[in-house]
């Protein structure tokens, strides 16, 4: 994230929407990879009992793309010295968190508790970037080219390795 700050100070909005996508994209394909294993990997893990609770971390992982996503767009606020947006940030969650649960989780249990908790990462994720829209960071939707990015970096990291292994 560091990265994202300008050779003259400041914030370099280029390598903040840059930075912000590829942590987009490499979230969610993460995100997905586990929503595809989580039914079988919750039992395995923490027993037959659990199996019920595979849902909730399935939708629990949709607030994880907006987490990670606040990680970068957070500190690159505080790059360009609006720290104290991430406080408003925090608050709309809060606001977000105790509503949704006083609507949800009477009427829907712990499910509405996860869906609350997502809104609320998303909530908070708004906010900075209406503000990160301030300071000139305007187009951080992924595109097909971050995907093919990741996917190439992912491959060439794993070629790596695996040479790496027959060297050994």
């Amino acid at each position: 994230v560091r990265d994202n700050a300008a050779p003259e100070g400041g914030l370099d909005p280029r390598r903040t929407e840059l930075s912000i996508r590829r942590v987009a994209v490499a979230v969610a394909v993460l995100a997905v990879a586990l929503a595809c294993v989580v039914p079988w990997l919750v039992p395995l893990l923490y027993g037959a009992p659990f199996r019920d609770s595979a849902p909730l971390a399935m939708v629990l992982l949709l607030g994880t793309v907006a987490n990670g996503v606040y990680g970068v767009a957070g500190t690159s606020l505080t790059i360009a010295g609006r720290p104290g947006v991430q406080s408003w940030a925090q608050i709309g969650g809060v606001v977000i968190t105790g509503a949704g649960l006083a609507v949800l989780l009477p009427t829907i249990g712990v499910m509405g508790a996860a869906i609350t908790s997502v809104a609320a990462y998303w909530t908070r994720l708004a906010f900075v970037l209406v503000a990160l829209r301030r300071e000139g960071v305007r187009d951080v939707r992924p595109r097909w080219a971050d995907v093919v990015g990741f996917v190439c970096l992912v491959v060439d990291r794993l070629r790596l390795r695996a040479l790496v292994a027959r060297l050994r």
